[in-house]
């Protein structure tokens, strides 16, 4: 998949019906996914046409989403498989006014292995082509 989604056309989708939402750079689809969401239906389909990142990663909750309706909801942070279930229903990558890309990559000689399973990278800024949409 490597389709760019301007902030405009995200607007326009939204507008005509389509359950779409951000979570960083990536567009995603809610409609197929809405019901089986572990918290209910009701989070996703509030959020549809808005960036849930801080939603996701456990800065903010949702008031009134829990039984008690005079408690307050506790924030919930998703874990690595709930990142890549919205993964999967990603439509898209994000391109927003006005911002700049930077591209990194791993510089192969400073690699170290800690151990069977970690290694340790070092990241350097590359001179390639900036057009390049990072994470599609």
């Amino acid at each position: 998949m490597k389709v760019v989604i301007s902030e405009q056309d995200f607007e326009a989708r939204v507008k005509k019906g389509e359950q779409l939402c951000i979570l960083d750079d990536l567009v995603l689809d809610l409609s197929s996914y809405a019901f089986a969401h572990p918290g209910g239906a009701f989070p996703l389909q509030h959020l549809v046409g808005r960036d849930v990142s801080k939603f996701f990663y456990g800065s903010y909750a949702l008031d009134g989403n829990q039984n008690d309706p005079a408690g307050e909801s506790a924030a919930h942070a998703h874990s690595n498989i709930a990142r890549k279930i919205a993964n999967k229903h990603a439509v898209g990558a994000l391109v927003r006014k006005d911002t700049q890309t930077l591209q990194y990559e791993i510089d192969a000689s400073q690699t170290l292995a800690i151990n069977a399973f970690t290694n340790s990278f070092v990241f350097v800024k590359t001179t390639s082509d900036q057009s390049h949409i990072p994470g599609i």
